[in-house]
């Protein structure tokens, strides 16, 4: 994600199935007893609460309450607010639409919300009904959804939700391959990869953020290949006896989503001193120049960066926990 973000030359190669990565890793995830009864279910949505809709509407109002001392920081290129634009940026904030350029990364936040619990919810009525086939059922409903979301147009009010139908059939994928306990084989990195390779070349485009996702068709085995070629490579970690950076990256991910382009802006700050530019653009969003190797640093900043933040605010809380 981040390396996507900072312009490295395979960027539109990684888009082909970095984000569907995610919810197919989710929909593995997601456990069977939240949807056995009403209980599992309101547990489901308070988790979810929690742990998305919480942070993303903290980051997003801490942007917005600071979106004028940004603008005086030569970190965003936008207009002044007044009381009325805070008030209306902050009704977009609870409806899980503000945060802008910093906050670029939050609609995954909200489509994982509310996609998760249609997801679960779904699986719930239909475990309710006593349906015995209602993973056929689900499948196919899903896929319609995918169908439907590709033909609505891009013009249409409320659009930016639209992804929510889209990555369902995903999350079903993920929860199929931990159900029937799918194997992932080794000889199956090299076709998937391919797939990859060649939809690459021939300009398949695909950006969940706007719902741009080609075709179902070519959605589907991109994310599938995608899926197949990472957890492939994931294996190869296996064999190293120090997987604790690894793991720690994994356990702040969210930290790395909400502050990385934050982070960008440290090199952006490095190109001026050098000579590369002028202090207005500082402005530049996400990056400013990525060519001559530049786009692995922004990558690099962009993850250790918000690990370090991570870090210094869990041990500032530990030490008030203490005292």
């Amino acid at each position: 994600m981040v390396m996507g973000h900072a312009g490295a030359p395979i960027t539109q190669w990684i888009y082909l199935f970095h984000m569907s990565l995610f919810f197919i890793v989710s929909g593995y995830c997601i456990g069977d007893n939240y949807s056995d009864n009403f209980s599992g279910l309101k547990l489901f949505i308070k988790k979810k609460i929690k742990t998305l809709y919480i942070p993303c509407l903290l980051f997003n109002t801490s942007l917005l309450i600071l979106h004028n001392l940004r603008i005086r920081l030569y970190f965003l290129d936008d207009k002044i607010y007044n009381l009325k634009s805070i008030f209306i940026g902050l009704v977009k904030c609870i409806l899980f639409s503000g945060g802008g350029e910093l906050g670029g990364a939050m609609w995954f936040l909200r489509t994982m919300f509310i996609s998760s619990i249609i997801y679960i919810f779904i699986e719930y009525f239909l475990k309710s009904r006593n349906i015995k086939e209602f993973e056929i059922i689900k499948s196919l409903f899903f896929l319609s959804l995918l169908f439907f979301s590709w033909i609505i147009p891009y013009n249409m009010p409320g659009y930016k939700y639209v992804n929510c139908l889209t990555v369902l059939s995903l999350y079903q994928i993920g929860h199929l391959l931990k159900k029937y306990m799918i194997k992932i084989k080794k000889l199956y990195f090299i076709p998937c990869f391919l797939i990859l390779v060649i939809c690459g070349k021939y300009g398949v485009q695909i950006d969940l953020n706007a719902n741009q996702i080609c075709n179902p068709v070519i959605f589907i085995i991109c994310s599938i290949s995608g899926f197949v070629v990472c957890y492939t490579i994931s294996q190869l970690f296996l064999l190293f006896e120090d997987q604790k950076f690894l793991k720690y990256i994994g356990r702040h991910t969210l930290s790395i989503m909400m502050l990385h382009f934050l982070a960008f802006k440290i090199v952006i700050f490095i190109q001026i001193i050098i000579g590369y530019g002028k202090i207005n653009d500082l402005k530049s969003y996400p990056c400013y120049i990525v060519n001559s190797g530049w786009w692995l640093v922004y990558s690099i900043v962009g993850v250790l960066v918000p690990l370090w933040i991570n870090y210094l605010y869990q041990r500032i809380k530990k030490l008030r926990i203490d005292k």
